[in-house]
């Protein structure tokens, strides 16, 4: 429940608090089971109408490291079996590998149906970041190959994500369904769209369920206030990265395509995001490298910023830049899609089923800093193209709202659960 951006958050988490509102609004009785990771939390919180949080006694109350987190995963079953037998559950659905490893022995000895959604899956040991993010500890391959032949049945992000699962680790394809992640279509709009709504100025928190979740996203996991209330106002022409400061993300590769532009007419970088856990040098190499490049770089370091708040800085910028080597879907793509930015992006994995080539934006097959200047400098510099791609990114996302992934997801559990 924490802000994408910040720490380990990001796409799986939009894709939990997302689904699990729109699943309430159909009726499902919807429990996040999770460690207590802070002092402060109580055991019981609701999170939306029809959702709700608990937090469960696992560890010590403060935040691990993801190097750390595998030998929380036998406390945390001990504790989950405890809450389920105290529950009323008809399925369980785990996110990520950790948190598989710890539900399948207590799906199984209550006989209760699990479902697995990785997210993301470790790369083979010795393999570059264009594999994917490597394993934080030695039990991660082995436990998701584990999940893979236990589970229920899995739900993957995106084909690519269902294919990968195959080849890695063995999996029956019939035993693997899709739901692709949605968007908020009323939080990503086209700003032309949102200054023309009454109350937009009042539209960040409107909503007692919304002003809800976002306290306890801020206090459960530590997000710093003004990060989340940084004006998204720009006064230049700007582009934007947005996401954890990562390596696998690939900050530093934006920075140096953008040295490669024409300085007289060159964009403002903004960079929203924290270091991923373990991460700090990685923060302070890109930082480097933006003063090693020279002045004339104008880039801006901000940390995460609500979902309104990101809406709002990428609503008002040229385009949004994702440069990650590997990616099962890339959800901020479709956000950015919705807000009528077109996506620069890496032609790889689920990054090709988010960004339509040449209709919504671009992917470019290459890790150059001089292929993605070339592609940068000319969409910077056509505003019609940069309207017609943000008018069809905008029509490709509203056919995929979180309503649509609950109803899919509900057709999944409903055939689980017989």
């Amino acid at each position: 429940m924490a802000v994408p951006g910040a720490g380990e958050a990001g796409g799986l988490n939009v894709y939990l608090l997302n689904s699990a509102k729109e699943l309430a609004r159909l009726g499902h009785r919807i429990h996040i089971v999770t460690r207590k990771d802070r002092r402060e939390l109580p055991e019981v919180e609701p999170i939306f109408d029809g959702v709700t949080a608990h937090y469960l006694e696992a560890g010590p109350r403060e935040p691990v490291s993801k190097s750390d987190s595998e030998r929380l995963i036998e406390p945390f079953e001990s504790a989950l079996d405890t809450w389920v037998q105290h529950s009323q559950v008809d399925i369980i659905h785990s996110h990520h590998w950790f948190a598989g490893v710890a539900a399948i022995p207590v799906a199984n000895r209550h006989a209760i149906p699990h479902i697995q959604s990785y997210h993301s899956l470790a790369a083979p040991a010795g393999a570059g970041w264009e594999a994917g993010e490597k394993a934080e500890s030695p039990g991660r391959i082995v436990g998701e190959r584990q999940i893979a032949a236990t589970s229920d049945l899995i739900i993957a992000v995106s084909e690519f994500e269902k294919n990968l699962i195959v080849s890695r680790y063995n999996a029956d394809p019939a035993n693997i369904a899709v739901a692709s992640p949605g968007v908020d279509h009323v939080t990503f709009a086209p700003i032309s769209e949102k200054e023309t709504k009454p109350g937009h100025a009042g539209h960040r928190n409107s909503g007692a369920s919304s002003a809800r979740a976002d306290g306890v996203q801020e206090r459960v996991k530590g997000a710093e206030p003004s990060g989340a209330n940084i004006p998204a106002e720009v006064s230049e022409p700007t582009i934007v990265f947005a996401g954890r400061i990562h390596p696998l993300k690939g900050a530093d590769l934006v920075v140096r395509a953008l040295s490669l532009m024409n300085p007289d007419s060159r964009p403002k970088l903004i960079i929203s995001g924290e270091p991923a856990s373990g991460y700090d040098d990685y923060l302070d190499e890109v930082r480097t490298l933006v003063t090693h490049l020279g002045t004339g770089l104008k880039v801006e370091f901000r940390p995460s910023l609500t979902r309104e708040g990101l809406a709002e800085l990428i609503g008002r910028s040229l385009f949004l830049i994702n440069p990650s080597h590997l990616e099962t879907y890339g959800i901020i793509n479709v956000e950015a899609a919705a807000c009528g930015v077109p996506v620069i992006a890496t032609k790889t994995g689920g990054m090709v089923e988010s960004v339509l080539d040449r209709q919504t934006g671009y992917l470019i097959d290459s890790r150059d800093p001089t292929e993605w200047a070339r592609t940068m400098e000319s969409l910077a510099h056509d505003p019609a193209r940069r309207a017609e791609l943000g008018a069809a990114g905008r029509r490709f996302a509203l056919t995929r709202g979180w309503d649509n992934v609950a109803r899919e997801l509900t057709a999944i559990y409903l055939g689980e659960a017989g």
